[in-house]
């Protein structure tokens, strides 16, 4: 799918203080553009960053990755400018930022088309071909949160999300061809995704996961996922902390 860029304009801006013709300026930058989707190498690389482990500092990480121009800043844009910004210009990006992934995905979205299949809303591709339907059908062990362990995937990581994620899923297809790859899926496929469709992989792993209870029991919410999240209330992308992705 094609990125098409999206400017906004900024009411205050961020100020700096060069020197033009030999003389000292202050140049305020206020048009910002965002023109890069987040995908999961992306989530890893933020994951990673000490920097993440506040909410308002990962959610601006998230935000530093999808820009890019603001101004004539060098990119990517430092994080401390997404900081110092006035919280209008932070309202104003935030809502842009939303904008952007609305006018990008259009009416493509996920579809849950049963309790262990899911059809992605823009697909992993490979040689050309686009493989968005991902099914399930392999149980999560505990062996898989031990292997989990002694990769370093901590709990509540975006990598241990997708790598337990991954280790359900019995193949990849195309919903317009024949060709298949098999399961589990690595995290290599997990880094090119775009993050909608790795929290749609995460939405569909603890539908098939939960799928086996028996009628009527209860579903754990809080702290009760295999990866250290909560299991239920999953309604949509949202920008946070670990494990909660963007849009």
């Amino acid at each position: 799918m094609e990125v098409k860029p999206l400017r906004v304009e900024l009411s205050i801006g961020h100020k700096t203080r060069e020197v033009v013709d030999g003389k000292p300026v202050v140049i305020t930058h206020r048009v910002v553009t965002f023109g890069k989707r987040i995908c999961g190498g992306d989530l890893f690389k933020i994951d990673g960053d000490p920097q993440a482990t506040l909410p308002t500092q990962y959610q601006d990480l998230l935000l530093r990755t999808a820009i890019t121009e603001f101004g004539t800043l060098k990119m990517p844009v430092g994080l401390q400018v997404l900081l110092s910004l006035d919280s209008i210009d932070r309202d104003d990006l935030s809502e842009a930022y939303d904008r952007f992934s609305r006018e990008f995905l259009g009416e493509a979205q996920a579809d849950y088309q049963s309790d262990r299949q899911v059809k992605l809303a823009i697909g992993y591709e490979m040689n050309g071909l686009v493989y968005d339907v991902v099914e399930f059908g392999t149980r999560l062990v505990g062996m898989d949160e031990v292997r989990a362990d002694k990769l370093g995937y901590k709990a509540g990581s975006i990598r241990r999300v997708c790598y337990l994620a991954g280790r359900q899923v019995v193949k990849l297809s195309q919903s317009e061809g024949g060709s298949v790859l098999d399961g589990p899926l690595e995290l290599q496929v997990f880094e090119a995704l775009d993050a909608v469709d790795i929290q749609a992989i995460r939405i569909g792993s603890e539908v098939w996961r939960h799928s086996f209870r028996r009628p009527g029991a209860r579903v754990p919410r809080h702290g009760a996922g295999p990866d250290g999240s909560a299991t239920g209330g999953e309604d949509g992308v949202e920008r946070g902390a670990n494990t909660q992705l963007v849009n």
